[in-house]
């Protein structure tokens, strides 16, 4: 094998700044759901503009808190620099936890969340022509240009690492044109139309009947508020490409989330102001049908520019994740493989089109079927609810057994792992199991911008939901499982 540094990166490879990094987890952070989030939070709240920008707020508050305590638990060095959070927990966990987390996060989290923003990117790109010539495609011909839209990333970071990492970067900076536009375009038309006393003007989507506020309402839409913010672990995996990463990571993961902080409360406030949750709501401001039609086209083609950014994002991190635990052998096949594919970052890649084959066998060709993306929708959630399950032990068992942190920073990893840990145990026990004993039969909102004609009832939902977290962790458990079974063979083979 030629020479490597760890993970595979050569030593030269250190090209990226703090600003930089700090841009590209931006990108990973602020997604498409800056566009679409607060359509639930909005609805959850019963329209109450306090009750939002609590949401909002204390979202932001455990946000800011989480980077703060794993950025410092990233200060710690690990065996391979872009083995990320899996190297993290192995050293805060224990190895059996960080072999559990070298197949999670580099496929089940990285992986999937790169392939599912590679359907959004379609399904973007089939909405500008849907809204152009009032045709609407089929979910099987989105899903087939998903797959040439991941393949083409994986081929970019496998083989032009530093260029995916200049699009990443000055894709950041495109994204807050539209964020700026939506920001704008809220106040003017709040401007136009008139502010009453509750902040609202009584937008599209019946934000007339506003509620009282409700604590239960908050601590309801918290989850959604707080998958808005996951992305920034993927520091982890770019930091062999930082300069001085042992600053440079733990202060780019903050700076990173408070940007975002800062972003999704001024959309928030703009859409508060205007009465429309979401960013085609504010269309039906305009008055003419034509006039309309264009701006949701220009708005569709912003997400489309967006939504790239972000899927290129979260390949670099699924692809370099796939390397380091190739090179730990941390996955079955990794000494054949890393054999195999001895450039760098090329084992990554052959992991992440393995990937891929599985996920569109498991989820994405059942939703053609289907004709829409609610079961890719309900699955996203199930591995980002098992992640903050994750973040949050870890940053506890960091406060008790290592003392890292500062008197503040023990405040701070006390309230984020409770939050964390809760908001993971509210999603699995009562939205999953309470809420569905009561409400099995009615419906519930799944889908991304493609959600199909028909509505899941809450008990589909879900039964997906489960399937999917037994999916995920199953796989790695059976990872770890045969890598164990291969070791123990290994020593008999030895003693005889």
């Amino acid at each position: 094998m030629k020479s490597q540094t760890q993970l595979g990166t050569p030593t030269n490879s250190r090209h990226l700044s703090t600003f930089s990094a700090t841009l590209i987890i931006i990108g990973n952070i602020i997604g498409v759901g800056v566009f679409f989030k607060n359509i639930s939070v909005f609805s959850v709240n019963g329209n109450n503009a306090y009750g939002i920008l609590i949401s909002w707020l204390v979202g932001a508050l455990i946000a800011i808190s989480t980077a703060v305590c794993i950025g410092k638990i990233a200060g710690i060095k690990t065996k391979k620099e872009n083995s990320g959070m899996a190297g993290w927990v192995t050293n805060i966990l224990g190895p059996k936890a960080g072999n559990l987390l070298f197949a999670l996060l580099p496929f089940c989290y990285f992986g999937f969340c790169a392939i599912l923003f590679s359907v959004l990117i379609s399904e973007a790109f089939f909405s500008i022509i849907s809204t152009a010539t009032d045709w609407t495609p089929h979910f099987g011909y989105i899903a087939l240009f998903s797959v040439v839209i991941s393949v083409y990333f994986c081929v970019v970071n496998c083989f032009k690492p530093k260029f995916s990492n200049l699009f990443s970067k000055y894709g950041t900076m495109f994204k807050f044109i539209p964020i700026m536009t939506i920001i704008t375009t809220g106040i003017i038309f709040a401007g136009i139309h008139g502010i009453d006393g509750s902040f609202f003007n009584g937008g599209t989507n019946g934000t007339n009947g506003i509620s009282k506020l409700s604590i239960t309402a908050i601590f309801t839409c918290l989850p959604s508020v707080m998958f808005s913010f996951d992305g920034f672990s993927s520091a982890g995996s770019i930091s062999s490409r930082i300069k001085n990463p042992e600053k440079g990571v733990p202060l780019a993961m903050l700076s990173a989330m408070i940007v975002a902080s800062v972003v999704y409360i001024s959309v928030s406030l703009a859409e508060i102001f205007s009465g429309a949750s979401s960013v085609f709501a504010l269309a039906g401001y305009i008055g003419n049908d034509d006039a309309e039609k264009a701006f949701n086209i220009v708005i569709a083609t912003f997400i489309f520019a967006c939504t790239l950014f972000s899927c290129n994002g979260l390949t670099m991190a699924a692809v370099s994740t796939m390397q380091a635990t190739a090179e730990e052998n941390k996955i079955i096949g990794s000494k054949a493989v890393t054999k195999k594919f001895t450039k760098d970052l090329h084992a990554g890649g052959f992991y992440f089109l393995c990937t891929l084959l599985v996920v569109f066998l498991i989820f994405t060709l059942p939703c053609i079927i289907l004709n829409g993306d609610q079961i890719l929708d309900i699955s996203s959630n199930a591995i980002v609810v098992v992640f903050f399950f994750i973040y949050g032990t870890m940053i506890f068992v960091a406060l008790i057994k290592f003392h890292l942190f500062t008197i503040l920073q023990s405040c701070l990893a006390v309230f984020s792992s409770l939050m964390c840990v809760g908001l993971a145990g509210y999603f699995l026990v009562y939205s999953s199991i309470v809420k569905l004993i009561h409400d099995a039969n009615e419906p519930a909102g799944a889908g991304m911008l493609d959600g199909g004609s028909e509505q899941f009832k809450y008990y589909v939902v879900a039964i997906i939901f489960w399937a999917s977290v037994i999916v995920f962790v199953g796989f790695a458990l059976l990872n770890m499982f045969l890598m164990k079974s291969k070791d123990n063979k290994k020593q008999l083979a030895t003693k005889k």
